[in-house]
């Protein structure tokens, strides 16, 4: 598909109203926001109605068009919104008020109009049941909620997309082969709306994970629990499932379900393929839950699987470690005097630093007094 400019009028005469031609007129008006991590808030609410102004003639669209554009380049969100709402009022049959709807609808988020951002949520969602663009903008409103610390509508938010992409509604379609949109803004616009068209999958994926965050944060441990479970069994290769296992192995440890959490604590520290920062916090937490039990074999293991981990600074790696040193103080000193010395060379905080010294100087000076008593 050519991603050159191509002349507005001449355009519009060859344009069929079709539904795959206003999802390619996302690009004239802002693809959703994508990548927001950093997951049914949707409400019987009034359907849309654009502010009431005084009647007046509708300006031209492609007027409409590059003051929508010079207002997002200049980070003018108001403005955004306001043009958005004319020509969603203006043009409301026309194949760019579908993109135009969910354009509003972000510029209501980032200006904080929670009641705003609902109407035309709702109306979207009536008008366009369909749409291409309905998956992205529950993740963009899942992902508000989130931010908002309204984490049980965002959560009701993260279950609809999950309902949405697995009904077969919500994934983007095959191979486009419309006609050509209306006009293209840039052809860096277009790649950033291609981006953003995720797979299926994909919304599936982020949608269960962020659903169980947001349980977890709202303090749901049962429904966290449940959700974290769910994302397990259902990607169970993806990349984000140690990272599930070690909040589930968190919550159950909360629950006083102590197994439980020391075998989902396992799993991690054992995975090569878990990120660094989690292996070194399981086997912390696993550690010292075993030390608390007073079985300290199986704390002193949980520990030394920290050693070879890199990078060598992390900080429950050299919480490990100084654990580990205390535990083999008594049973293997010139283990623990390895262990003090690659805490004083690692650590980067002077009190670690001072007492992985300190100890180093106690057992090295018992040793040489137990020699020269020999």
């Amino acid at each position: 598909m050519s991603t050159e400019f191509h002349n507005l009028r001449r355009s519009m005469r060859r344009r069929r109203a079709t539904a795959r031609s206003a999802i390619l007129c996302a690009a004239l008006v802002g693809a959703a926001v994508a990548g927001k991590k950093l997951p049914g808030w949707i409400e019987s609410v009034a359907s849309l109605r654009v502010e009431e102004s005084a009647p007046q003639a509708a300006q031209p669209l492609d007027v409409i068009l590059r003051a929508v554009e010079a207002a997002a380049d200049s980070g003018a969100t108001a403005e955004v919104e306001r043009l958005c709402a004319t020509l969603v009022e203006q043009y409301p049959d026309h194949p760019v008020t579908e993109p135009a709807m969910l354009r509003l609808l972000q510029a209501r988020m980032r200006l904080g109009d929670e009641r705003g951002a609902q109407r035309v949520f709702q109306e979207f969602q009536r008008r366009f049941p369909q749409s291409r663009l309905l998956s992205e903008a529950l993740l963009d409103v899942a992902n508000w909620r989130f931010q908002q610390h309204s984490y049980r509508e965002a959560a009701n938010a993260y279950t609809d997309l999950v309902a949405l992409v697995t009904s077969g509604d919500g994934s983007p379609a095959g191979e486009d082969t419309a006609p050509e949109p209306v006009i293209w803004r840039s052809k860096a616009r277009w790649k950033a709306h291609q981006r953003a068209e995720r797979s299926r999958t994909e919304l599936e994926r982020l949608a269960r994970f962020n659903q169980a965050l947001a349980y977890e944060h709202g303090g749901d441990r049962e429904a966290a629990l449940r959700a974290y479970d769910r994302f397990v069994s259902r990607f169970p290769q993806d990349a984000f499932v140690p990272e599930a296992r070690f909040r589930m192995a968190s919550l159950a440890m909360e629950e006083g379900r102590t197994e439980v959490a020391l075998a989902g604590y396992r799993s991690v520290y054992e995975d090569p393929l878990a990120a660094v920062a989690f292996r070194c916090e399981s086997a912390y937490r696993a550690g010292r839950a075993y030390q608390s039990a007073r079985r300290f074999d199986e704390a002193a293991a949980a520990f030394r699987a920290t050693m070879p981990l890199q990078p060598a600074d992390n900080e429950f790696r050299l919480a490990s470690l100084g654990e580990l040193a205390q535990l083999l103080e008594g049973r293997d000193r010139a283990h623990a005097l390895t262990i003090y010395r690659e805490l004083a060379k690692s650590s980067t905080s002077t009190g670690v630093r001072a007492v992985a010294l300190q100890r180093l100087s106690a057992l090295e000076g018992h040793a040489a007094g137990v020699t020269a008593t020999r």
